[in-house]
């Protein structure tokens, strides 16, 4: 955890600047609730609201029903409410916490009111249906964010696809950062071209790390 100088504000921590909460077997529910903490007290998924009052567990199962076909809701783009305004966290770094597409759909909200700069969600299973969520509520709520960090998580072409329609519509975003599966007869690196194309188009670095499928479906089982 990194604190900046000085106090002020309300809450235990009111110089946090860095959360490290790496490999915590936090869960949808816990990286849900992180998200929340950082973007207020409402998460709103599509046309459904979910609130701090509510389980985070049933954020994250309301995430995963909310649309079944078609492209993401971007939700009601609402201002960063008090509280995420009144603390100086900038970085959130919740990777290896066993996300999945239920846990990154319920958190995009939340996350795209918050203040963060950075986001660091790596190592998980997250696919399409998670990659696609997180960049259309990114686009619609988040104009801050430099960093978006997706890498060890199964996207596959299509989440590649989703992210390279998004990417150049992120006004801050500088890095995204996700591994690419090897081994799918050359389809994978046309979607890693489309994608580094769209984001050199908005002044964006696509850092892509190569992994082969299965060691990714291996660590997304354990």
């Amino acid at each position: 955890m990194t604190t900046a100088g000085g106090g002020g504000g309300g809450g235990g921590l009111p110089s946090l600047r860095e959360l490290d909460v790496g490999s915590c077997l936090l869960g949808d529910a816990g990286v849900v609730a992180l998200a929340l903490a950082c973007g207020g007290t409402a998460a709103v998924v599509g046309a459904t609201t979910t609130t701090t009052t509510t389980t985070t567990t049933t954020a994250a199962t309301t995430a995963a029903t909310t649309t079944a076909t078609g492209e993401d809701a971007p939700g009601r783009a609402e201002p960063p409410p008090r509280g995420a305004a009144a603390h100086p966290l900038r970085v959130l770094r919740a990777p290896s916490n066993g996300l999945t597409d239920a846990g990154a759909r319920a958190a995009a909200a939340p996350l795209g009111r918050s203040l963060l700069e950075e986001v660091h969600l790596g190592q998980g299973a997250v696919g399409a249906a998670g990659a696609r969520a997180l960049g259309a509520m990114l686009v619609a709520q988040s104009p801050r964010l430099r960093l978006l960090c997706l890498r060890g998580h199964c996207l596959g072409d299509e989440g590649l696809n989703h992210l390279a329609r998004y990417v150049g519509r992120v006004g801050a975003l500088r890095t995204l950062r996700m591994t690419l599966r090897v081994g799918d007869n050359g389809a994978s690196r046309a979607a890693e071209a489309a994608l580094r194309e769209a984001a050199r188009a908005a002044s964006c670095e696509a850092d892509c790390a190569s992994t082969h499928a299965r060691d990714l479906e291996a660590f997304a089982s354990l």
